[in-house]
């Protein structure tokens, strides 16, 4: 679970420093939906598919903050 809330924040503070890139609506979506996700975690993480659900809603945020590209790591999930 905290793996997920530990991903959520690095995309948070990624889309932060890539503010001046996005208009103020889209900044405010994806933070609201970060935000509501942090919230859930744990609840989600309980659920049979939940775990899948989160793993395809990283992506999806991925796909505009474009974290993973921007780093040279391994996955660690």
């Amino acid at each position: 679970m905290s793996f997920y809330r530990e991903e959520l924040f690095r995309h948070w503070r990624c889309l932060e420093q890539q503010r001046e890139h996005y208009s103020e609506k889209a900044i405010r979506d994806v933070e609201t939906a970060i935000l509501k996700l942090m919230q859930r975690v744990d609840r989600l993480c309980e659920e049979d598919r939940g775990e899948a659900v989160l793993n395809r809603l990283l992506q999806t945020i991925d796909g505009i903050t474009r974290l993973s590209a921007s780093t040279d790591r391994a996955p660690r999930h």
